[in-house]
């Protein structure tokens, strides 16, 4: 594994259509590194907080919509890059553990007690336990 992205690897995501495009989520903000994960640099669109957890979003018929990316903050706010910029779509109800997207407006995530299915980007949020 390269060096850079040990630093990241519990709160990165790897674009499964481009290997080597791989989004961190750190403590000094969104990186992104286009080498697969040997160097990052400062995403220029960055959230208003930093996420704790970071995924991409993938649309049946390609990857140049928006939000193309969502992560969730430290405090629990689902945050979506839109167009217009960065977005806040909702909360979990918890401290966050986990975070995915598996779809446009599919999202799973886990707190310490409960594991959540979104379908409506993070607006609502139903218990899957």
């Amino acid at each position: 594994m390269p060096q850079a992205i040990t630093a990241y690897r519990n709160r990165s995501h790897v674009n499964p259509y481009d290997p080597r495009h791989v989004l961190a989520a750190t403590p000094d903000g969104l990186r992104e590194s286009v080498d697969a994960g040997m160097t990052f640099g400062s995403v220029p669109r960055q959230p208003p907080q930093p996420l704790l957890l970071v995924d991409h979003i993938f649309y049946r018929f390609g990857t140049d919509r928006f939000p193309a990316v969502a992560g969730v903050d430290a405090s629990g706010r689902v945050w979506a890059l839109e167009e217009a910029g960065w977005q806040m779509s909702g909360t979990l109800p918890g401290a966050p553990a986990a975070f995915t997207v598996i779809g446009p407006d599919r999202y799973l995530a886990a707190t310490g007690q409960d594991v959540l299915l979104s379908e409506n980007a993070g607006r609502s949020w139903t218990s899957l336990t």
